[in-house]
């Protein structure tokens, strides 16, 4: 009887799954005070990831962010400069990129401190990939903040 009830149960849920809808995340990183003599490159240089509860709350938006890179490749001294819609996605970034490590552009070169400026644009799209990137492209065209 009970495995009955389990399948009859399964088979109420089936029709709720199969609705479920694609979402496309996109985050989009532009320097917003690019250096002509920059030292440091991001270590593995991965994709910053869109956060999994601001594509179920649908929250798109952007922050900008400051920090420096120490000498010995480190992110230090993090701070949001703006946070749009509200400060969570400056937290969120903020937390990522404090975790960043970078290595020397020339590995024969004193590598130096840098002070980098650096905008977050998170985008979403239930159409697909490139429509995402492209909204976040006009996005990042806009204020933030």
């Amino acid at each position: 009887m009970k495995v009955i009830g389990l399948a009859a149960f399964a088979l109420l849920l089936v029709p709720q799954m199969s609705q479920a809808k694609n979402v496309y995340g996109e985050v989009l990183l532009t320097e917003v005070e690019p250096s002509t003599q920059k030292v440091w490159h991001r270590e593995g240089n991965k994709p910053h990831p869109y956060p999994i509860e601001f594509a179920q709350a649908k929250l798109q938006g952007c922050a900008v962010l400051s920090f420096d890179i120490s000498e010995e490749g480190h992110t230090e001294n993090v701070e949001v400069i703006s946070s749009v819609p509200n400060r969570h996605l400056g937290k969120n970034s903020r937390k990522e990129v404090k975790r960043w490590r970078w290595q020397p552009l020339d590995t024969e070169l004193q590598a130096t401190a840098e002070k980098r400026v650096l905008r977050i644009d998170y985008c979403l799209s239930d159409v697909s990939e490139e429509q995402s990137l492209a909204q976040c492209q006009r996005q990042a065209q806009l204020n933030c903040g």
